[in-house]
């Protein structure tokens, strides 16, 4: 079969009845795809916009709050809190110290990474 036979064949349908007949059946097949995705994606959990800020909330500590300074328990260096340091000390090993004076009189030194 040739494109140019093709192209009759599409053009003979279309201008028939028979057209209507392709269109509900598309239609018919389209909602039941769309039908069963949606029915998928319905069972996929998805957190309240409320629950994932007051969990980012929780998780920021409020420098003002507990000092301007960050050392580990078993560490030798203190970080500011805008320094990335931060995050490789286990929160049940970070100590706050409030100025940079109070952390060096802790016997720490000041991070090299934080600027």
């Amino acid at each position: 079969m040739s494109i140019h036979d093709l192209t009759q064949k599409i053009k003979s349908l279309i201008a028939g009845d028979d057209w209507r007949d392709i269109v509900i059946i598309s239609i018919v097949i389209l909602v039941g795809i769309g039908s069963f995705f949606l029915g998928r994606w319905s069972k996929i959990p998805i957190k309240t916009i409320d629950k994932v800020v007051d969990s980012i909330d929780e998780e920021i500590p409020q420098k003002t709050d507990i000092g301007n300074f960050v050392a580990s328990k078993n560490g030798t260096k203190y970080y500011s809190f805008d320094c990335s340091g931060i995050d490789r000390i286990k929160e049940e090993n970070k100590i706050y110290f409030a100025t940079e004076e109070e952390a060096k009189a802790g016997g720490r030194s000041k991070s090299s990474i934080c600027k």
